[in-house]
Order: C-alpha cells, then structure tokens, then sequence
C-alpha cells in the first residue's frame, strides 16, 4: 500500500496527516511518500523527520504532476492519494480496500468527514454541503476521482497514463481521470472511506466556486456526463434560480405596468421557492448540526455563492458558444487528455 501526499507549503497540517496516516489500521506495509511542490517552508524537514519517502519536485507544477510523480516511484499494489490538509480515519485504508475488492471497481473515491478539522463559518459551512450532498442518494458510482481521497490499484493507474497533462488551474483533472477510469471499470463512491479536512474560508471558497464551476462547465460539454452527486442537474437549477429570482424582482420593482409587475413578482416567487426546494435537505442538515440560527446562516450563504456561482456557469457556456462560433477548439480535446 502506498499512500500519496502532494504537498506545496504545507508545514502547518502535513505533520498531522502522516501521523493519521501511520496510526491507520492496516495489516500489510504502508509506504508514505510525500511529493514536495517547491515548498518554501518546512514542509520538506518535516517529512523527512517522520520518516517518509520524499520526492522533490525540480519546479512547481500543482498537484497533478506531483500525484503521478509519488506513484512513479511507488511500491505498493494499491494507490491512495490523500492531499497534505486531511486526516486519515482510522479505518480509512480497511474501507479503501474492501471497497476496491467488489467485483468490477478499478478505483474508489471517498468523502470528506461532516465536521471539518478547522474553525470559522464558512469552513464549516462547505464541509456540511459536501457531506450532505454526498450521503443525499443511494448511488455507489460517482464520475469523478477525488485525488483529496481516493484509491486506485497501481497497474490501472500506470495503464491510464495517471493524471493527463492539463495546464495547473484548469480544475478538472479529477473529473478527468474519473472519465478515463469510468471507461474502463468503475470509480466507485465509498461513505466509509473518509479523512477529515482543512476546508477553505470565504475568499477561498469564493474562488474554489467560481474557477472549478467555470471548468467543470466546460468538460461537463466535453464529456457529455452529469455528476451524480453535488454538481448535478438539479443543484444546478435550484441554485441557478435565486440570481434569477433576484433579477425579476429588480424588473417588477421598476416596470410601469401593474400587471406586468404582478407576474414577474410572483414568477420572482417561485423561482426562490424552487431555489429553497432545491436546498431544503441541506438546511435541514444543517439546522439538526447546529440549529435553526446557524442553518438560516447557511440559507444566506448559499444564496449568496448562488451568483458567483451562477455568474461562473454562464462564463462557461458563454465560451463554449464563442469557441463554437469562432471554430475554436475547447483547452482540452481528446488527444491532449490522453483518452484516444
């Protein structure tokens, strides 16, 4: 077993996710690389200190290249990639193997615990919409692999070519891979299979919402899939409905005609019903976690990041239409992903 950790300035969490790591409950040796990005803190010393084999990178290229670089070099049978800001469950690597035992599972990937390992709101309020989305549906196959926890055996991963060579900050390389292993066998989705996270504050969260929702527009064209949890159809409509809620409202407000306000008014209405209906299960979860003040909270940032995240799904869309007409092709095709 051989578990992968990318890590770029990451001194003050990977020290707890190798000892999570270490502490996991597991018959067979477990090797632990770490794959050092070009940190400029002491996240190399602290590898080194625990142990663990190293991989250096020469530049930095993000966490892609680096996952591949570790399993390049990795003995093990299986993989696990794991990223620098989580914590291993005890029986994190038990549940990975025995999900990868069921019959036609080439890969599985995990989720993250209902409770993230920092503080702050907003933190808090990611970890609870993940976790929700998650454990919503019974479904036990997911289109994507989560390189912040997932596992794959290594023969499958070499045979694919491991993560393809996408530009950094093109952020669907995950889905990516999900696709080309999907191809071929089964990314299964494993509830058992967990690590707790370091989730992002808001100006982070801001921007997690707005590039990966921009990309996951774009190879969602490519690939022609809908995701099965969190990013599917029905999120996207319940939460594309609040911006334009919002946007009717503001027309009713300022038409002249009485009438004609009247309809967009109530059309303004059921759209925000729609957009409640959509999130009902997650404020639900999240008034039983932490109560009806914290849930309305929740109810307020989710309509905030509906524009953002609204705005980043219709700047995808708008270049796929200007790359169509333009004759231009996407930043990735099928050649440069590596899936012909």
């Amino acid at each position: 077993m051989s578990v992968v950790i990318p890590a770029y300035n990451a001194a003050s969490t990977i020290g707890a996710c190798i000892r999570a790591v270490l502490a996991a409950e597991y018959e067979g040796r477990v090797e632990v690389i770490v794959v050092d990005d070009c940190s400029t803190d002491d996240t190399v010393e602290i590898a080194e200190g625990m142990g663990c084999r190293l991989v250096r990178q020469k530049r930095n290229g993000g966490p892609a290249r680096a996952r591949n670089d570790g399993a390049g070099v990795a003995r093990g049978e299986i993989l696990i990639f794991v990223d620098a800001d989580t914590q291993m469950r005890r029986d994190s690597i038990l549940e990975a193997v025995r999900a990868l035992s069921r019959d036609g599972v080439g890969a599985v990937s995990g989720m993250y615990e209902p409770e993230p390992i920092n503080t702050g709101f907003f933190p808090r309020y990611y970890a609870y919409l993940k976790y929700q989305a998650y454990c919503a549906n019974d479904t036990d196959r997911i289109n994507v692999f989560s390189g912040q926890c997932g596992a794959i055996g290594k023969e499958l991963f070499d045979r694919l070519g491991g993560y393809s060579s996408i530009a950094w900050g093109v952020d669907i390389e995950n889905e990516e891979l999900g696709l080309r292993i999907n191809r071929r066998s089964v990314v299964a989705l494993s509830r058992r299979f967990r690590v707790g996270h370091n989730f992002p504050s808001f100006r982070k969260l801001l921007f997690v919402f707005t590039n990966r929702v921009y990309w996951w527009i774009l190879f969602r064209h490519f690939s022609k899939r809908d995701e099965t949890v969190l990013m599917t159809r029905g999120f996207g409509y319940a939460t594309a409905a609040m911006p334009a809620s919002a946007l009717l409202a503001t027309a009713a407000l300022l038409v002249p005609d009485r009438i004609l306000s009247a309809a967009l008014t109530a059309l303004s209405l059921a759209l925000a019903c729609g957009f409640a209906w959509g999130y009902k299960g997650f404020w639900r979860f999240c008034r039983r976690r932490r109560g009806l003040a914290f849930a309305l909270a929740c109810a307020g940032a989710s309509a905030l990041f509906s524009f953002a995240i609204t705005s980043a799904a219709a700047r995808g869309y708008w270049s796929i239409a200007w790359r169509t007409l333009r004759g231009k092709e996407l930043p990735f095709t099928q050649t440069a992903l590596g899936t012909t």
